[in-house]
């Protein structure tokens, strides 16, 4: 039910969402994208498709990966690290879901 509610609203033109977890952030990309996060280094993220985004990429990262597609039960960035001040993600088409953890105080 939380996945599908997340896939449902990533099809509604015109939002700019971000969704709070218990313990993450999460910042949906659809269509064509670029987001830049400024974090801190060593920050785990993961990047996933919501079903699919087509020609993926990503930089500032410890596995950086350029025009991959991302797909559930496929190829997706789960813990990977930023290693820059500044993570870049890219897509072509499609939609994704990238996940930030919160910092424990």
């Amino acid at each position: 039910h939380f996945l599908h509610a997340i896939s449902r609203s990533l099809s509604f033109r015109g939002l700019r969402l971000t969704y709070l977890f218990a313990d993450a952030l999460g910042f949906p990309l659809t269509r064509r994208s670029i987001r830049s996060l400024t974090l801190p280094e060593g920050t785990v993220l993961s990047w996933i498709g919501m079903p699919r985004a087509n020609s993926c990429s990503i930089s500032g990262v410890k596995w950086p990966f350029n025009r991959r597609t991302l797909e559930l039960g496929a190829f997706q960035s789960l813990s990977n690290s930023s290693v820059d001040s500044t993570v870049t993600f890219r897509q072509q088409s499609g939609k994704s879901l990238i996940i930030i953890p919160i910092p424990q105080a």
